[in-house]
């Protein structure tokens, strides 16, 4: 099948790559990505050459991690073998390799290294909207294309077959599993609110207590205190305490095995012990950001919406003040524990079983922006938007290959030090991307709308 635009990036850049693939598609853009529109059964190479000519326009994410990828240079080669228009998107300050050099001497670059990235995209959007009417097939590339069509449709019956039958199967489990959920979770939810409703309770208890024993020494003062000269201020809590769910420690396998659908390579499937922790049952919100820090930096305004658009530098400020303000010793998530809790015990890709819909997430666009906390189903341990909604910092530093620091918390606070972020977000454009198991990385400095955090602290 014909595709407008094919789409060339290294593993590292999958985030914006995808996120430019959305934009391009919902503005009637066709276009080809791996893994996404690997044929099943082909292989990968293959499957690469085919899409690059099938493609009219290559769109190149320019980055450290591109220029140092054979794969990448291949694709390059491949398209200016075959006369498809190249357009560099650069995203950080590189220099070009000797090979890169050769393939794209003369060739006009299209810069996205200064914030906001969406910006940017759009001025991509119209360059490839410009060249896609120019661009031309010739007609033995139609018949090619037409008569590879004819092949690939034939073999897509049967397995559109299948895949329907399994997808039913599929959905009909997950129904039935989000029903019980619901038992649980309502059962869950009466069982808090009734220890609230005794901690209150406690606490005005202990306020009628106070005020009998200190009646008796204020009247002995016979002082008249006018209000409006004298006011007495209680640090409060309320806005700010995060509701926090206890999880016991244990170990798991973190990663995908093998055969998942959609792995990536740095998913690689091994034991990962954790100590017993509390993590917050919600993202921290714009209400609690402010109530601390006398600002909101969100693009999309609310006060139960998640705070997003935040750097990690500001993250540990927030937590800083946090902790003065609370004496406890709150801190971000190490990546291990944000899989161990976000999985719940699943082994499957999703803590929904092998599908997550728009019905238990919020991802691909379908709303168009953040939404309240809790407004989609908890996770069997009661947590929410573990997956969409906003992407959340960890404290762990990123390494394409698991070595332990998944395990730890890196405190470098260097703007170019990688940092893992876990869960999608609402404009995560396909839901191979909110599986349990799915990594990113983002450098500290970074602050986005799809970026937001909870936090966490050892028991």
């Amino acid at each position: 099948m014909a595709h407008d635009v094919f789409i060339s990036h290294s593993t590292n850049d999958k985030l914006i790559a995808n996120a430019i693939c959305s934009i391009f598609e919902n503005n009637g853009i066709r276009c080809w990505i791996a893994p996404r529109d690997i044929v099943p059964g082909m292989e990968w190479v293959e499957s690469i050459i085919d899409g690059i000519s099938a493609s009219r326009v290559m769109v190149l994410i320019l980055s450290s991690s591109s220029i140092a990828s054979t794969q990448v240079k291949r694709e390059i080669e491949q398209a200016v073998n075959q006369d498809v228009i190249v357009i560099p998107f650069r995203i950080e300050e590189v220099e070009l390799s000797k090979s890169f050099k050769y393939y794209l001497s003369g060739t006009h670059w299209l810069d996205a290294m200064t914030p906001p990235v969406e910006s940017h995209i759009k001025d991509l959007l119209e360059t490839v909207k410009r060249l896609l009417p120019v661009s031309t097939t010739s007609l033995a590339q139609k018949q090619e294309e037409e008569q590879a069509a004819q092949e690939l449709q034939h073999q897509k019956l049967e397995q559109e077959r299948l895949a329907t039958q399994q997808q039913l199967e599929l959905e009909k489990a997950v129904q039935q599993k989000l029903e019980q959920e619901k038992v649980a979770q309502k059962k869950a939810e009466q069982l808090r609110k009734r220890k609230k409703s005794l901690a209150w309770m406690s606490l005005m208890l202990v306020g009628v207590i106070v005020f009998m024993f200190l009646q008796p020494y204020l009247k002995q003062q016979k002082t008249t205190v006018n209000s409006a000269d004298v006011s007495l201020t209680i640090p409060s809590t309320k806005l700010i305490e995060p509701e926090m769910v206890a999880i016991t420690g244990g170990c798991f396998q973190i990663g995908s095995p093998k055969k998942e659908k959609y792995r990536d390579a740095d998913e690689k499937q091994h034991e990962v012990c954790v100590e017993n922790f509390e993590i917050g049952e919600y993202e921290i919100t714009q209400a609690q950001w402010q109530a601390l820090m006398d600002n909101n930096p969100s693009q999309f305004k609310g006060e139960n919406l998640p705070v997003e658009s935040v750097r990690w530098s500001e993250v540990q400020h927030f937590i800083e003040k946090l902790n003065q303000k609370t004496g406890k010793n709150y801190r971000l998530p190490t990546e291990a524990e944000w899989e161990y809790a976000a999985r719940a015990g699943t082994t499957t890709p999703f803590y929904t079983g092998q599908l997550i819909t728009d019905k238990q997430a919020n991802f691909d666009s379908v709303v168009g922006k953040t939404t309240a906390i809790g407004s989609y189903p908890a996770n069997p341990w009661g947590l929410y938007d573990m997956a969409g909604n906003v992407l959340e910092w960890t404290c762990s530093g990123y390494v394409e290959v698991y070595n332990g620091s998944e395990k730890n918390c890196i405190s470098n606070n260097d703007s170019s030090f990688r940092r893992v972020v876990r869960g999608g977000s609402w404009a995560i454009y396909h839901s191979q991307n909110l599986r349990s198991a799915h990594r990113y990385w983002l450098h500290s400095d970074v602050a986005d709308s799809n970026l937001g955090f909870r936090v966490a602290r050892t028991l």
